[in-house]
């Protein structure tokens, strides 16, 4: 008689300490089969999440770096090493890697106006004190270097160009007074296609501060005519958090966001280098004592801000192993791919449960496994012993229990396949839920609000927020799933085995059947 039908009859002949075995092997299955269906469940969040965010990068000042340089020299400031920005000239090497699409880097400022009136939503014009006063009008508009002449929120269609044209080559490389501003703030001031404004850049004396409003006394104002070559719109509406469910909170952080946007102007890098200038050495002309002992040259120095947009959110992490030499001392290389764990708090906790559950479960399978097997062949040492001593090869008994075993273990397995995967989705949901609500304690506002304060802050901020990652979330029956699920039980079934199969090696027939 082979040894496949004689497992076959064992089984169905030890009735009992068969369905013992399914059952163990269905129980352990599920909890390995749930494990696994998180992890390829998070897996497929983190990747689908990363995606949606974009694959953008940045060159940023390593904070906590700087923050342990400061505590050194805390005592001796006067020695601290200086801080070399990134320069043009390396940005757009940098601009120059395979992985990179476009890229773009940018100086700002604010200015204000006698003649354009800051855009201003309906929402804050009903809210009483809302208004900034003077301050709308001396700073109310963002100024928006750019070095892309196709001006890059519009070529990532952050931004539609609803009119007009994006600069020319030339106007960037001589910083021209032209200037593409928002169809809003057009509207609310009847500004039209190649009309000129004025941007002032008003001089305040510090010193001199009134005492009712508060406001220091304005010096100087230099006027810069500007030529308004474009007007764009915001591709989408941002999201704004509603966790807090303080709606009137959230009609507020949407209108400020709007008002941001809306009074945001895109020119020239080099017209802000030069506007920035001006009004430095115009503000040291009105308050010598602020900068007495200041030398003009400190001021230089140009900060930028640079943004990479890649070709796919797969480069990032070879992006940033590859620039990160070449960057100046505490300098870094941020990512869009940084800020998921900032709003994936939930899912990779869970995911953190699920792997600690899998190694339990493994090691759990393996030693339960294992005595119960041993257990059962100490019960048929004399069947084992009668094959022995009628001449069968121990390699066929061997093989016997591995069937034995294994035909069972197939049928646990494949049951688990099913069951573990409703058990997963309904357990992982709670422990999703669970930390979220942890989350919203912790944190009131929900984590993945954009507010686009600098062109930085338009590619690496997200709108995603932890409920779009928990929305993504998702326990699916995959090919990919079952493989590993198989691979993994069939491999734990084997360790299962291994300690059995020795008890049979080192089985004397002539001891047994005395």
């Amino acid at each position: 008689m082979s040894f496949l039908k004689r497992a076959w009859l064992s089984i169905t002949r030890r009735t009992g300490k068969s369905l013992l075995l399914l059952l163990i092997v269905l129980i352990l299955g599920n909890a390995i089969a749930g494990a696994i269906s998180i992890q390829q469940a998070s897996a497929n969040v983190e990747k689908k999440i990363k995606s949606d965010m974009g694959a953008a990068a940045t060159i940023r000042l390593d904070y906590e770096e700087y923050e342990k340089l400061w505590q050194q020299y805390q005592d001796n400031p006067e020695s601290m090493p200086t801080i070399n920005p990134p320069t043009p000239e390396l940005m757009q090497t940098i601009g120059s890697s395979p992985y990179v699409k476009y890229y773009d880097y940018s100086t700002s400022n604010e200015a204000g106006s006698e003649t354009v009136e800051k855009f201003t939503p309906q929402f804050l014009q009903e809210q009483q004190g809302m208004g900034g006063g003077d301050w709308d009008k001396y700073y109310a508009f963002s100024l928006r270097g750019v070095q892309y002449h196709k001006v890059l929120s519009i070529e990532e269609g952050r931004l539609n160009l609803v009119g007009g044209r994006v600069f020319t080559e030339e106007e960037i490389t001589q910083g021209a007074s032209v200037a593409i501003i928002s169809k809003k703030l057009a509207d609310a001031n009847q500004i039209n296609l190649n009309d000129t404004i004025v941007l002032s850049s008003f001089i305040m004396d510090y010193e001199n501060v009134d005492a009712n409003t508060g406001m220091p006394a304005v010096v100087n104002q230099l006027d810069y005519p500007i030529k308004v070559i474009g007007f764009v719109e915001p591709n989408t509406a941002p999201k704004t958090p509603n966790q807090s469910g303080n709606r009137e909170g959230d009609k507020y952080t949407e209108a400020f966001m709007e008002q941001q946007t809306a009074n945001t102007m895109y020119l020239p890098n080099g017209f802000i280098i030069n506007f920035n200038k001006q009004q430095l050495l115009a503000s040291m002309e009105a308050n010598p004592k602020e900068y007495e002992g200041v030398d003009e040259s400190a001021f230089k120095q140009t900060w930028y801000e640079p943004v990479y947009i890649l070709n796919d959110p797969g480069d990032l992490e070879r992006f940033k192993e590859e620039t990160t030499p070449l960057l100046p001392e505490l300098y870094m290389v941020a990512t869009t791919a940084d800020n998921y764990k900032d709003i994936a708090a939930p899912v990779e906790q869970t995911t953190k449960m699920a792997n600690y559950i899998l190694i339990v479960a493994v090691i759990a399978s393996i030693l339960i496994v294992t005595l119960v097997v041993l257990l059962f062949l100490r019960d048929r040492k004399h069947e084992l012993g009668v094959y022995l001593s009628l001449g069968e090869k121990k390699g066929k008994v061997v093989s016997q229990i591995v069937a034995e075993v294994l035909i069972i273990a197939l049928l646990g397995i494949t049951l688990s396949v099913f069951t573990g995967n409703l058990v997963a989705s309904g357990l992982s949901s709670s422990m999703i839920q669970a930390q979220m609500e942890k989350e919203a304690q912790n944190n009131p506002w929900e984590r993945g609000m954009s507010m686009s304060m600098n062109n930085v802050d338009d590619y690496m901020s997200t709108n995603l927020t932890m409920q779009d990652v928990v929305s993504a979330y998702e326990i699916r029956l995959t090919p990919t799933y079952i493989l590993v699920f198989f691979l993994v039980s069939l491999g734990t079934i084997a360790l299962s085995t291994l300690v059995p199969m020795i008890y049979i090696v080192r089985l004397n027939p002539r001891k047994i059947l005395m």
